[in-house]
């Protein structure tokens, strides 16, 4: 190995290291406390999403370098300018009950009860500390108007037909099991409801630089196509003006007959 070489390459190290450190310093890090654990085991999500719960290797939540970015100020700038589109493409009837899957630190619920107003809303989050945070972002919120709770988006806690509309801000390009959680968001929904989408694709997160850095399943990855022919399959369809490229999809899809 030449001197340059090896050069570039403890360089690289250095700055991966230094990468981490920061990461996990902003995030502040920590594995599930016990009390986390036993109120996953008292709402009964299946022995799968436990063991994400509890770090394992088919875990849903997102890595330290995500982490950092969806708490940055960079993402919440973007979840504005996102959340305004989708109003533009369709605003909610009035007295419409929603559901936001993977609600994160609670800026996408806040955006939705400010721009999309609402009767009544619930956030829904499989890590804990997520819902924490969101509960802390909301409190001054009536807790009638919002409810957050620890739930699982391969089993929504919803009967069929009971939610007007469903948000999913990036997540479920996360499961490994994404059709099953695209199935439940569109058993919840009636006839004429709405499902809110800003999705990504491989191209962004899985290519050469990013695909070292974050943590996504690697096997029944969808692009455009695929995601558009599995909401077909549940009787989903995008309504015009939706923004599609080759690394993400932002738009509304409404449940037909």
């Amino acid at each position: 190995m030449t001197t340059a070489k090896s050069t570039r390459l403890r360089r690289r190290r250095r700055f991966r290291g230094a990468l981490v450190v920061a990461a996990a310093s902003a995030c502040r890090i920590r594995a599930p406390l016990l009390s986390d654990v036993d109120t996953i085991e008292r709402v009964g999500l299946p022995v799968g999403i436990k063991r994400r719960v509890n770090g394992g290797p088919d875990r849903l939540k997102l890595n330290i370098f995500e982490k950092m970015y969806v708490n940055s100020p960079a993402h919440t700038i973007s979840q504005i300018r996102n959340v305004s589109f989708l109003r533009k493409l369709h605003a909610l009837p009035a007295g419409s009950r929603v559901v936001e899957i993977g609600c994160g630190r609670g800026v996408g619920m806040q955006l939705i009860l400010r721009v999309f107003e609402p009767a009544s809303a619930e956030a829904l989050d499989i890590d804990p500390k997520m819902i924490r945070l969101t509960q802390q972002r909301l409190h001054a919120v009536p807790s009638e108007r919002v409810k957050v709770q620890l739930a699982d988006v391969h089993r929504l806690p919803y009967p069929d037909g009971s939610i007007d509309a469903v948000f999913d801000f990036g997540v479920l390009h996360h499961l490994e099991e994404w059709r099953t959680g695209l199935a439940e968001v569109a058993r919840v929904l009636p006839e004429g409801g709405h499902f809110y989408i800003e999705e990504y694709f491989p191209a962004l997160y899985a290519n050469a630089f990013f695909g070292r850095l974050l943590a996504h399943p690697t096997e029944d990855r969808f692009h455009a196509e695929e995601f558009k022919k599995a909401l077909a399959e549940e009787r989903l369809t995008m309504l015009a003006g939706y923004a599609e490229s080759k690394f993400r999809l932002l738009g509304v899809a409404v449940k037909k007959r």
